[in-house]
């Protein structure tokens, strides 16, 4: 008997929305959104960019550096962004995801690899000196150690403007601002890590994407691009994915 007076006073309380009210509703929440899509449009159109794909241009297929062009058809003003893709490369896979130590990131230094198997010590990193140069012990565990880590894109880009001159690009403030307030190189970082971690780019990369097309910014040029054709020089790592550059202002 308790059980039916309360089923009676909840329903009491269900809400019954009248058409008129329904209707207005609507029609606010119509007017929001084409508003809101109006502002999204307009910044959208706002955006100039580049993108290409060079992993399969003949002149970069089995070589070590190669160069490409590419046209801004109008001056862009800066900060411009520079973009890399990597399309069909599973960062989110969970083996791929636990073949890290995240406090390496932050100055911490581990006494057991074993949760970055396969790339455990330094020797399995591929690299025999540190980031400064320096020789590493190949049975020293390495730093950052784990897969992800090793499958840090490394292509590297040198931007020529349409007068020859070398584009600088910088790294600095690409990483998330978080990410780059909690970095800390090892005390022993001169001698003992293979990559520096305070790199942006490192700090960018191991911030996992969540699909199978991975985004990353790569540097940001200070300054404004004319109008014309521009010389990439690119050196290329071996991978085998479609890879793409993009230049962009947002």
């Amino acid at each position: 008997m308790h059980n039916d007076e309360r089923l009676k006073r909840l329903a009491a309380l269900t809400n019954d929305p009248k058409s008129a009210f329904t209707i207005r509703f609507f029609i606010v929440l119509t007017i929001l959104f084409v508003i809101l899509g109006g502002v999204l449009l307009f910044y959208s159109l706002g955006v100039q960019q580049v993108t290409l794909r060079y992993d399969n241009l003949s002149n970069c297929v089995g070589v070590k550096t190669c160069s490409l062009t590419i046209n801004l058809e109008n001056d862009i003003s800066g900060p411009v962004f520079v973009y890399i893709r990597i399309d069909n490369f599973f960062q989110n896979h969970i083996e791929y995801l636990k073949s890290k130590d995240p406090s390496q990131a932050y100055g911490g230094s581990l006494s057991s690899a074993d949760r970055c198997d396969p790339v455990r010590f330094n020797r399995d990193t591929g690299r025999s000196v540190s980031w400064n140069g320096s020789q590493l012990d190949p049975g020293a565990i390495a730093n950052p150690c784990g897969y992800m880590a090793k499958s840090l894109f490394n292509d590297e880009f040198r931007i020529f403007d349409p007068s020859g001159h070398f584009v600088s690009v910088s790294t600095n403030g690409i990483a998330w601002p978080v990410d780059r307030e909690k970095s800390r190189l090892a005390p022993d970082s001169n001698v003992s890590q293979w990559i520096k971690t305070t790199d942006e780019r490192y700090l960018n990369w191991i911030r996992p994407s969540p699909g199978n097309v991975i985004t990353k910014l790569w540097g940001r040029i200070e300054r404004d691009l004319p109008a014309g054709k521009y010389t990439i020089s690119i050196d290329l790592s071996k991978t085998e994915t479609e890879k793409w550059m993009t230049v962009c202002r947002l």
